[in-house]
């Protein structure tokens, strides 16, 4: 889980690709990800800051990446549907 370590900085293997614009690279992680993480933690690494609080989404914004900025927006909107398709099934399934 390479991906998730953090270097001096906060910043994680999302901050770098972000910073650079590296959209394969963040769809890498991201599948790699949804195959061991939950839909929460993935949204936490997305929304996780360095050290100058700093996430992916303002990462891509500063660096002028509007591709990669458009990308994760799809990615945080994926994993809000997925928690509240999964929190309407659970509900189904209790009643």
């Amino acid at each position: 889980m390479f991906f998730l370590a953090k270097d001096g900085f906060g910043r994680t293997a999302w901050h770098m690709a972000s910073e650079k614009g590296k959209i394969y690279v963040l769809h890498k992680l991201w599948e790699w990800g949804k195959e061991i993480l939950t839909p929460e933690d993935l949204n936490k690494l997305l929304l996780d800051d360095d050290i100058w609080g700093r996430t992916d989404g303002y990462l891509t914004a500063e660096k002028g990446h509007i591709n990669v900025s458009q990308k994760l927006g799809e990615r945080v909107k994926e994993i809000s549907i997925t928690e509240e398709l999964n929190e309407m099934l659970l509900i189904i399934d209790g009643e």
